[in-house]
């Protein structure tokens, strides 16, 4: 009979037997549940027990190392929600009329046509339809036909254009109008250089008390050419806020994405972006634009800012999910929670919903779900209350208190690995081992 000297022996030839690394908190569970004490008690003998035992145990490990430690918000992107092919052509039907709606609206259409195709509107727009029509100057300075009016006021931006318009440094300081006036469309032009400059006194240089100016220099590059543009504001700290006072947003490039197919689920929160990352935009400029714009159109419509920002871009509808599926996972060492969110469309059939989330529990839980009937229950929070309060309690004790408060069908004769066998069955039951809703394993 094979017998071991010490524990550091066993976990040697268990490393040896299972051709793996054996991580610490597997060998303390090991330790903890009393079978290191039962392999150096019967030695060999043992062997296939232990190895069976310690393979569940690592491959339980390697699991959970998707499990999120701590607590893991619900992720910002919907887990995929399978649904028929009716539901989803009715939701991508829906999406399409939205986005046909919003671009009715006038300010879109104004936004497209000064800022995207460079027009210029000569006068106030109207405040009833019985008044005069403004002049509205092609970029050439021409007055521009109704016909060329109506295309610039649907124009939009390519993928390459939509790229290249959220990565603009130039765009967060610079007005379209003073655009307009240099020649640079909005997208097609490169930043090659932008530096602030901050200043003691009013920006006329009289050094009035309070008074200080920021004044930005850009150059541009556009077709070849290079062009310089400055623009300059003054604050006065001594009245606080000044409307002209630059705004810290997360980058256009970070906010929105640089891929225009990319979307967000309605009713969530943007994309967390990090405060250290924001940047500087300057009331007025492009970008400027384009944000209150999207502010105004996400609170009009079922899309996020980001998603507006997109669809003002590119034209493209933004996706409505008529199921959002979310999760919310908290791990503490052997005990887990989880929940599963969702948002759904008050229209989608029963069925689907019903089907879908469980085809999600599935995916969290790895099996189907099952219940623990009371006798199991009852037995893991009597294990549970001794092991905790009773750090050193073996199960030879376990079980012998166990038979001696549970006398009769409830018992279990003394037999200590049939005790450990169920408390471990009903610890996955109570705490399942949960996988991220995206697995595929």
């Amino acid at each position: 009979m094979c017998t071991f000297v010490s524990g550091t022996d066993l976990r040697d030839s268990l490393e040896q037997w299972l051709g793996a690394e054996l991580p610490d908190p597997v060998w303390l569970r090991l330790l903890d549940e009393g079978f290191v004490a039962e392999a150096a008690e019967l030695g060999a003998d043992y062997r296939p027990t232990l190895v069976q035992v310690a393979r569940t145990y690592l491959r339980d490990a390697r699991r959970s190392t998707d499990r999120p430690q701590g607590r893991s918000l619900r992720s910002a992107r919907p887990i995929d929600f399978y649904l028929d092919s009716s539901v989803e052509m009715r939701s991508r039907v829906a999406s399409d009329y939205w986005a046909m709606m919003a671009a009715t609206e006038p300010r879109v259409r104004r936004f497209r046509r000064e800022v995207l195709a460079g027009y210029r509107t000569v006068g106030q727009m109207p405040p009833t339809k019985g008044s005069l029509q403004p002049t509205i100057r092609a970029p050439d300075g021409r007055v521009a036909e109704s016909a060329a009016i109506e295309d610039a006021s649907t124009r939009v931006l390519s993928d390459r254009q939509f790229r290249s318009f959220l990565d603009s440094h130039a765009l967060r300081f610079v007005e379209s109008e003073r655009l307009r006036e240099l020649g640079v469309p909005v997208a097609g032009h490169r930043t090659v250089d932008f530096h602030i400059e901050r200043r003691m006194g009013a920006e006329d240089g009289s050094g009035e008390d309070g008074w200080w100016s920021m004044r930005a220099v850009v150059t541009l590059e556009t077709d070849g050419n290079l062009v310089v543009t400055e623009r300059s504001i003054a604050l006065n700290v001594l009245l606080g806020d000044h409307p002209g006072l630059p705004d810290r947003r997360p980058p256009l490039s970070l906010m929105a994405g640089s891929d225009p197919e990319r979307s967000l689920p309605p009713m969530s929160v943007e994309e967390p972006v990090p405060s250290n990352v924001w940047v500087s935009v300057w009331h007025g400029s492009v970008h400027d634009d384009l944000w209150q714009l999207a502010d105004w159109i996400s609170c009009r419509y079922p899309w996020t800012k980001a998603q507006s920002i997109r669809f003002l871009l590119t034209g493209r509808s933004p996706s409505l999910h008529p199921v959002v599926a979310g999760f919310e996972c908290v791990a503490h060492r052997e005990a887990t929670f989880a929940q599963i969110h969702l948002l759904v469309e008050p229209w989608v059939p029963e069925p689907a919903v019903r089907a879908g989330y469980r085809r999600l529990q599935q995916r969290m839980l790895g099996r189907d779900n099952r219940q623990a009937n009371e006798q199991t229950l009852a037995l893991f929070s009597w294990v549970a209350d001794r092991r905790l309060s009773r750090q050193r309690a073996t199960w030879p004790e376990l079980v012998a208190d166990w038979d001696r408060e549970h006398p009769g069908h409830m018992g279990r004769g003394g037999d200590f690995r049939r005790l450990r066998t169920y408390w471990t069955r009903a610890m996955s039951t109570v705490f399942p081992n949960y996988r991220h809703p995206s697995s595929e394993d």
